[in-house]
């Protein structure tokens, strides 16, 4: 079954939609966090798929203006990785708590999707974070011959884009949509930093407060990633040091059968071997759901 919302995040609606089995009460709920440039449409198979056969619920969704949708050119201009990573992430997840209370809370987190967690208002109710293909993009962890394509994206491409056309073009990156300018810089400084977004804590970001995320951490890398690599994901972990346990998994191309995945294909339902090692209900132990309430502590 399939459920349309309308989230309320501060300055935006978002669309999204809800997959869960009917008549079941879904011991698990899932918010998938997409990656930049990448609609939620992309992700309906596995949504489809947790829902059938994980007996999961699962929330998908677009980010503010992700595509122009519903926007001014003023409001696009506006949009930076902040409003996508602590706002629109945020109001997701609350989403599906108050959808689900009773449902055990997990993020999948694709690419940027899986940073922004301890930003979160409820990080503290989420039983797992997976994050996949998601990790610090320091542009010097991008292997070679690629290193050379990021850089002349970085430091020749992007800006030259931005400043002629005041907004990054798809065709730079062959990105599915345009992206504003003040998205670009940010995440262009988020990249050429070793310490990716935490050069923006206490700025653009805010500083993570307690109480942090303390459930299961699952990094999973994907061996020919090259703009994210296994090393960028392994970390991640950096900015969730209250995690109970931290796996990191590094999925082969061949292990499903597969000549190449990379940075976006784990998510198309031609990689559907690969799904249960981001989420498997028969992984999971028996701890409860979590319902901690933020405004007053755990």
């Amino acid at each position: 079954m399939k459920e349309r919302v309308e989230i309320d995040a501060k300055g935006a609606t978002l669309s999204g939609e809800i997959f869960v089995t009917e008549g079941i009460k879904p011991e698990h709920a899932i918010v998938l966090h997409p990656a930049l440039g990448v609609k939620r449409r992309f992700y309906t198979a596995f949504a489809e798929w947790l829902a059938e056969e994980q007996q999961a619920a699962c929330l998908i969704y677009d980010y503010r203006l992700h595509f122009k949708q519903l926007s001014g050119l003023k409001e696009f201009e506006r949009v930076t990785l902040s409003n996508w990573g602590c706002l629109d992430q945020s109001a997701a997840l609350d989403c599906l708590a108050e959808r689900f209370p009773d449902s055990k809370l997990h993020v999948v987190g694709h690419s940027i999707g899986g940073t922004m967690v301890p930003f979160h208002q409820q990080r503290n109710r989420v039983n797992s974070v997976r994050a996949v293909c998601s990790g610090l993009g320091y542009w010097k962890y991008t292997p070679m011959p690629y290193k050379l394509k990021i850089w002349f994206f970085w430091f020749v491409a992007g800006p030259l884009s931005v400043m002629l056309t005041g907004q990054l073009s798809r065709k730079v990156m062959g990105l599915a949509t345009d992206l504003p300018a003040d998205l670009f810089w940010q995440w262009r400084r988020w990249c050429l930093s070793p310490s990716f977004h935490r050069i923006d804590w206490g700025n653009q970001l805010p500083l993570p407060e307690a109480p942090q995320f303390n459930g299961m951490l699952k990094l999973l890398s994907v061996a020919d990633d090259w703009m994210i690599p296994p090393k960028a994901v392994s970390r991640l972990a950096e900015f969730y040091p209250n995690a109970a346990h931290i796996e990191h998994l590094t999925i082969q191309p061949s292990d499903i059968d597969t000549t190449s995945l990379g940075h976006v294909k784990i998510f198309a339902e031609s990689s559907k071997k690969a799904w249960p090692k981001i989420f498997s209900k028969d992984e999971l132990d028996d701890t409860p759901s979590k319902q901690v309430n933020l405004a007053t502590g755990p």
